[in-house]
Order: C-alpha cells, then structure tokens, then sequence
C-alpha cells in the first residue's frame, strides 16, 4: 500500500491525481482509460469535501492506494469534523430540488463512479475508503 500526505488544499489536487496514476502503475494494473477517469473523479470529490468541509483551519489528508489485480482501494484519512457521508441519506438529484439547495451531489456521484464506499471514524480520525474494481 503506497501513501501520501497533502494538505487539504484543492490546489494540491494535481499532486492527488500524480499519486494515484503512479500508485496504479506501481501496482502493475492495467486500468482502462474510463474506469481511471471514474475512479480519479470519486477521488477528487473526496479530497474536495475534506478540503472544504473537514477543518475550520489548515489539516492534511492522508491518501492510501493499495492497487491489486482485481481491485484499487483508495482511502482518505483526515482527523477534521466527523462527517458520515453515507449517513446523509442523499439519493441522488431530485425534480423537485431547487438547483441551488442540491446538497450531495457529490456523494450520489461518488457512490456512481465506485465499486464500494464506505466510512469509519476511529480516535477522531475520518476514514473514507473507495473501491474501484479492475
């Protein structure tokens, strides 16, 4: 399992999408181009919530990729708010939802793009781990 640590700052995103292309190639998979863009898309929808969301100052965001023959696991680990996002209870965009209250979104799309989703906090860390199978 490789690992990184960023701030959680969306102009360190460039760093984000380094890391995970060369965690997967590292790791030997051959991911296709669509299943890559969708799994780096969940990812930084990820680091975006944190970034904006996780801390009311300055915090990191710990990345780990474990890339195998099957599947890539990417987990977030920040020690921000707890926030739950499979707790929101949000099922996606709604007719009847103003464009400008469509709180979310994200999630909906996060849960699309990957295999698996799923969230712990332990000793006042966030843990949010994505799936994606090869």
């Amino acid at each position: 399992m490789k690992e990184i640590k960023l701030p959680a700052d969306i102009d360190r995103l460039g760093d984000l999408y380094a890391f995970l292309q060369e965690s997967i190639a590292c790791g030997g998979v051959v991911l296709p181009e669509c299943k890559y863009q969708e799994l780096k898309q969940a990812s930084e929808e990820i680091f975006v919530n944190i970034a904006y969301y996780a801390y009311t100052g300055r915090g990191d965001v710990l990345v780990r990729i474990e890339a195998g023959p099957t599947k890539i696991k990417v987990e977030f680990h920040d020690s921000g708010k707890a926030f739950d996002p499979l707790a929101f209870g949000y099922g996606g965009p709604s007719p009847h939802n103003p464009a400008h209250n469509r709180g979310g979104q994200g999630i909906f799309l996060v849960k699309e793009l990957t295999d698996d989703f799923y969230y712990t906090y332990c000793d006042g860390h966030n843990k949010l781990t994505i799936v994606k199978a090869v």
